[in-house]
């Protein structure tokens, strides 16, 4: 809560939106469905085993969306940005700790420690890597 606090000054935030993990959503509960429906079946063996494979599958990829689109966020300021990643744990990173920026089909941060990922999909996250490279590599600054 503090940590919130010290970003409510100037708030910005890099997320996905809502409707993302609505689709994870939706992909679980049409899952299950199918693998009551093929429990009831009497079309044979394979087609049971066929919807199991479908049912975990398709369980596993909603979970991973729903995690990833309704947890991960980026709130960020002028002097650092706290990453929330998917399982929900929170760190405040100062923009003098990112020694390394990575660009690829998305934008990978390394500290010391860590690695950290920004997705260029994610709604607010061109202003992000704005404010990264103005703060954290002044000299990528004109790269972006």
């Amino acid at each position: 809560l503090i940590v919130k606090k010290q970003v409510a000054n100037k708030k910005c935030v890099v997320y996905f939106p809502s409707i993302y993990p609505l689709i994870g959503v939706i992909l679980v509960i049409s899952c299950i469905l199918i693998a009551i429906f093929a429990d009831k079946s009497k079309d044979g063996f394979w087609v049971i085993v066929i919807s199991y494979i479908v049912f975990i599958c398709g369980v596993m990829l909603g979970i991973y969306i729903l995690l990833y689109c309704g947890l991960w966020q980026i709130t960020y300021n002028e002097e650092f940005f706290i990453y929330r990643s998917m399982f929900g744990r929170v760190t405040k990173i100062y923009y003098s700790e990112i020694v390394r920026i990575k660009r690829r089909q998305d934008v990978s941060l390394y500290t010391q420690k860590k690695r950290y990922f920004v997705d260029k999909d994610a709604i607010g996250s061109h202003e992000f890597l704005m404010v990264i490279a103005r703060k954290a590599l002044p000299s990528l600054a004109h790269k972006t």
